[in-house]
C-alpha cells in the first residue's frame, strides 16, 4: 500500500487553510476534527475554513505510519506552523486516520494536541 497519497493530502490540508472546497473533497463525510476547541464534524470544519487565514509555513515533522488494515491508516507527526513572520509558532502532535476507498483516499480523523511554546 502506497503511502504517499495521504502524506500529500496531509500536506495539502496544511497548505489549503482556508479553502473550503478542498476540505470537501478531502475530508469523509462521516470525518471528525478533534481539536483545542472542540470536536467539529466536515461541516463545521468546512464552514471554518471559509474564514481561516492561510499558514504562512509549515513542517510536518517525524512522520510515522500506523497500518490499522488494509484500507485504514494513522499518521502521526508533530507539526509546526506559523500564519506570519510576528505570530508564534504553533506546535502540536497530530493523529490523522486516513481510509482509501478505490484509489482516493479522504480523512476521517484529525486529532491536535498542541504543545507549549
Amino acid at each position: 500500500m502506497s503511502l504517499d497519497q495521504p502524506l500529500d493530502i496531509e500536506r495539502a490540508f496544511w497548505s489549503s487553510s482556508g479553502d473550503q472546497d478542498f476540505y470537501r473533497t478531502h475530508v469523509a463525510e462521516e470525518g471528525l476534527f478533534v481539536l483545542s476547541m472542540g470536536v467539529m464534524n466536515k461541516e463545521e470544519v468546512v464552514a471554518a475554513m471559509g474564514g481561516a487565514d492561510p499558514w504562512e509555513s509549515f513542517e510536518i515533522g517525524n512522520p510515522s505510519w500506523v497500518p490499522i488494515d488494509d484500507h485504514v491508516v494513522g499518521l502521526v507527526y508533530e507539526a509546526r506552523a506559523r500564519r506570519s513572520a510576528g505570530e508564534a509558532e504553533y506546535r502540536a502532535n497530530i493523529l490523522s486516520v486516513y481510509r482509501r476507498l478505490e484509489m482516493n483516499w479522504q480523512l476521517v480523523l484529525h486529532q491536535q494536541t498542541p504543545l507549549q511554546p
